[in-house]
């Protein structure tokens, strides 16, 4: 190969990460109360990832705390 003028190529380096800063705990304007008297007071939202067999998949939504229905969607 030398002889040639061809070199191998080498494998993908690993990424080097900086480490994350320390990020204290949020606020919690509701007070982990989710009831709500009467709709559109308060929403909740959530996101949850599921594992298929052509990759991941993100499920988001936001409800009413007081009627539980959907009311949005990303």
């Amino acid at each position: 190969m030398r002889d040639a003028g061809l070199a191998g190529v080498g494998g993908r380096r690993e990424r080097r990460r900086r480490p994350q800063a320390a990020v204290g705990a949020s606020a919690d304007p509701v007070g982990r109360d989710f009831t709500a008297e009467r709709p559109n007071k308060l929403w909740v939202a959530d996101i949850t990832e599921f594992d298929t067999g052509e990759g991941k998949l993100h499920l988001a939504g936001v409800l009413d705390a007081c009627t539980q229905k959907l009311v949005g969607r990303p």
